[in-house]
């Protein structure tokens, strides 16, 4: 099971020291509604797409709670899921979603 402290050790390997207070704080804005589930596992999983970037951490917080599945599908790989399109993603933008290609 993973916890806070695990996505926090998470932000702190990915983002410089100056900004995991920031980072964490945008973190924070997921898991706060009733159909936002598995926080810490959501919130792993966008710090690992978001390959330290902040403003792309920032699209994928916004997605997921869009659409929480995507964010753990996007970090799990597309085993007949769907690939999310982040490109050009602004805040209050709606995700597109696409059939993977084989």
């Amino acid at each position: 099971m993973m916890t806070g402290d695990d996505v926090r050790a998470a932000a702190e390997a990915a983002f410089p020291e100056g900004r995991v207070s920031g980072v964490m704080e945008l973190l924070s804005r997921y898991g706060t509604e009733p159909h936002e589930r598995e926080r810490e596992r959501v919130q792993l999983a966008t710090l690992k797409l978001s390959e330290g970037d902040e403003v792309r951490l920032r699209d994928l917080v916004n997605l997921a709670k869009q659409l929480p599945a995507t964010a753990v599908l996007g970090d799990e790989g597309d085993a007949g899921g769907e690939h999310v399109g982040l490109e050009g993603l602004k805040d209050g933008d709606t995700a597109r979603t696409e059939k993977p290609t084989r």
